[in-house]
């Protein structure tokens, strides 16, 4: 699916999702594949990921208040925006406050597909491979 994926001009990633879809959840085949790649994926591929998004990271282009204020500023609203939205949603799930506060924090967390759509789209379009 990966190739097909790559082959099509879509990102890996969503080949990976389109696989979770396809692959058959009865019997517990889902369940015992996950349980054999999880580690693999959360020890190494995933802070391999990570350290090669930052190493690609440009602080420089960060020049004057004005960006460093609108980074900021967008940073912000977004732990803002996830945090309300997750302690409000399990509030009104029926849940107290501090277990809704927590699920929020926890929730301001997730964001990896977002890095990922960010890293591989840059300028919010798909850039096309020169040849």
């Amino acid at each position: 699916m990966l190739t097909v994926a790559g082959i099509i001009g879509v990102h890996p990633i969503f080949g990976a999702f389109l696989v979770g879809l396809i692959c058959p959840h009865d019997g517990g085949f889902a369940i015992k594949l996950t349980e054999k790649i999880e580690d693999l994926i959360s020890v190494l591929f995933l802070p391999l990921y990570f350290a090669l998004s930052g190493l690609s990271t440009n602080l420089g282009l960060l020049k004057d208040g004005i960006t460093w204020a609108y980074v900021i500023g967008i940073i912000v609203c977004a732990f803002v925006g996830k945090i309300a939205g997750g302690t409000l949603a399990a509030r009104a799930n029926k849940l107290l406050w501090r277990e809704s506060f927590t699920i929020g924090c926890l929730m301001s967390c997730k964001g990896l597909v977002e890095l990922i759509v960010l890293v591989s789209f840059p300028g919010g379009e798909r850039r096309p491979k020169s040849h």
